[in-house]
């Protein structure tokens, strides 16, 4: 394109995946990356050291505003040039999945909160400041076609809801089961129904489309904890889970 070198890539490779379009931000943007700052938030806990004892009972300890920071030069063949990259490149990053090439095995949710836009003086090129509010995390986990009792595995940090997919062979009028030791009761299930119980996006209980929520004792949906969680189906029921892991 005539300005500088746009063929070599000094800094990491990151991924944006918008609206459902994947950009490399070198090549998409001529923006490549001068630092990525790690996701930080704050922790609010409440907590009671009783008796001079040598450890707390904790209350309540919540994760709040994640963030992390990406830092680009975006360049351009003149002024004009690299001002519409710098205008594309915010655009994609509005609401986007980031990946970086040097920690590829997790994805960062982010939804843009600032941008600081320097002209460098460099002919023609600025530095690109943007914050995210964000969450880091790994790509689904899927379990499938499993029956009896088997443990599905959370690396993340946090607990996180779960979408369940049960698929019946045969009638019951109640049918309960459990995920992480927690029980949960269907009613009126008949054979070959698949019921949906998804807290992963929408938070429904459905067959069909169909919405049945009230044929359960669902009040809170079903998660599955940091680590080992064990999934409990009674026979003539088979199931698949789906979630993504979380770290805070």
């Amino acid at each position: 394109m005539g300005y500088y070198d746009t063929t070599t890539r000094l800094g990491e490779k990151v991924t944006i995946l918008s609206r459902g379009v994947s950009y490399d931000a070198f090549d998409e943007f001529n923006a490549d990356l001068i630092k990525a700052t790690p996701v930080s938030c704050a922790v609010t806990a409440t907590y009671t050291r009783i008796n001079n004892a040598a450890s707390y009972i904790v209350n309540s300890s919540k994760f709040d505003k994640p963030n992390f920071q990406l830092e680009f030069y975006v360049g351009g063949e003149d002024k004009q040039n690299t001002e519409r990259h710098v205008a594309e490149l915010i655009g994609a990053c509005r609401e986007c999945t980031i990946t970086l090439e040097d920690t590829a095995d997790y994805v960062y949710k982010c939804v843009l909160t600032n941008v600081q836009d320097t002209d460098t003086e460099v002919d023609f090129f600025h530095k690109v400041v943007l914050t995210f509010a964000c969450v880091k995390c790994f790509p689904n986990r899927s379990y499938e076609n499993l029956s009896g009792t088997f443990t599905v595995y959370n690396p993340g940090s946090v607990p996180v809801p779960v979408y369940l997919a049960l698929t019946f062979s045969q009638a019951f009028s109640t049918f309960t089961f459990k995920v992480g030791g927690v029980a949960y009761t269907l009613r009126n299930v008949k054979a070959n129904d698949i019921w949906q119980i998804n807290g992963q996006y929408q938070g429904s209980v459905a067959v069909a489309g169909a919405n049945r929520l009230e044929d359960t004792d669902i009040y809170t949906l079903p998660v599955v904890q940091a680590g080992d969680n064990k999934i409990e189906l009674p026979a003539g029921c088979t199931g698949s889970v789906y979630f993504q892991p979380v770290f805070m």
